[in-house]
């Protein structure tokens, strides 16, 4: 099979010293269920995740600074977020609509606020 999706982050990132998720990097990857995006993130591109219909469940970094457009767009399965912080335990957020690029953002934004 295909290496884990945050497997394949963690090596771009070592290899071009790129910390981010590139704009359309996993659209339309249907067989994506869960992802961790690594510590030192601090942007996923627009269309990053767009139809990634199976993602249940995805971890982000608490310094995860700009989400892009549409970067969670036609996730319909994407109901469990966890954000992940240096100084607090990990907030782990679970709704039974699924959250769009405006809610993971809004998501972080509370984070940052606690």
């Amino acid at each position: 099979g295909e290496p884990p999706g945050g497997l394949l982050l963690a090596v771009r990132a070592a290899r071009y010293g790129e910390a981010h998720v590139p704009a359309g990097a996993f659209c339309n990857c249907r067989s994506l269920t869960a992802l961790t995006i690594p510590a030192g993130f601090a942007t996923i591109g627009g269309c990053a995740f767009d139809g990634c219909s199976s993602l249940s469940a995805l971890t982000l970094p608490a310094g995860l600074a700009t989400i892009g457009n549409s970067a969670f767009y036609r996730c319909s399965s994407l109901t469990t977020l966890t954000i992940v912080s240096d100084h607090a335990e990990p907030r782990v957020l679970t709704r039974e609509q699924p959250f769009d690029t405006a809610a993971v953002q809004q998501a972080l934004e509370q984070a940052w606020a606690a």
